[in-house]
Formats: structure tokens, C-alpha cells, sequence
């Protein structure tokens, strides 16, 4: 998963690249292809950075109460 952002000094509300849109304000956050993640780096404005996906409901469940 992965973080896209726009600069605040970035004159337009929004950027698409590689069919990806980042609002100036609220970005994109989301999986990318191996291609658009590549083009995205090259694109010199955006800045993206790999973050971690929210646990989902069953990995967040207590496991330790497992019966044995």
C-alpha cells in the first residue's frame, strides 16, 4: 500500500499520472502496479511512500484465546 502526495505550493487542485488521481489535499492512498509506481517516481511533483495497510477485522481479533 502506498501514500501519495502533492506539494502545498502545487498551483491545481489535483494530478493524475499513470491513471492514479492525487487530490492536493487529501492524496491517494491505495495499492499500485509495479508501472505505476514507477511512473509516479519519475514524475518529479508527486512524493509516494510505502506505508502499512490496516490490519483487517479477522487479524485483529484477539488470538490468544485460542482453545488448546
Amino acid at each position: 500500500m502506498y501514500s501519495v502526495t502533492l506539494p502545498r505550493e502545487f498551483p491545481y487542485e489535483q494530478r493524475v499520472r499513470a491513471g492514479i488521481v492525487v487530490n492536493k489535499v487529501y492524496g491517494f492512498e491505495g495499492e499500485l502496479t509495479d508501472e505505476q509506481l514507477e511512473a509516479i517516481k519519475a514524475d518529479g511533483v508527486l512524493s509516494v511512500t510505502k506505508v502499512q495497510a490496516p490490519a483487517s477485522k479477522s487479524e485483529s481479533k484477539d488470538s490468544g484465546n485460542k482453545p488448546k
